[in-house]
């Protein structure tokens, strides 16, 4: 360890032959603050247990809010309703499909089929 300046200060000096004189007080004076910030973090951790979490029936009412289907679940019994929205997506999808294959079934005739 190099000499410096702060080093060769009269209140480190002082402090430093404090401390190493009596190591005892240094580890009383760590476990005492190390104990308090424990202390105080596991006090944190309570309030936010109890007070913090929300209590099932707000869980309840944000997942029937936010899920249709455990909404549906909740009030039928059942495992759940169709969504109309998804059932009018593939209807609206299955129709465009169709007709997407009778303009190609008319574009392009079948030489094969007696009919076209």
């Amino acid at each position: 360890m190099r000499l410096s300046p702060l080093r060769l200060m009269e209140k480190f000096i002082r402090n430093k032959d404090y401390i190493f004189k009596d190591p005892t007080w240094a580890r009383k004076d760590f476990l005492r603050t190390g104990l308090t910030f424990i202390g105080i973090q596991i006090g944190l951790a309570v309030i936010i247990e109890e007070f913090a979490y929300p209590t099932p029936d707000i869980v309840y009412d944000l997942r029937c809010i936010g899920s249709p289907d455990f909404a549906a679940f909740a009030q039928d019994q059942k495992y759940g309703a169709f969504d109309p929205m998804v059932t009018n997506a593939i209807k609206s999808f299955k129709y465009s499909e169709g007709k997407v294959a009778e303009a190609r079934r008319r574009a392009t005739p079948n030489p094969y089929h007696e009919s076209s």
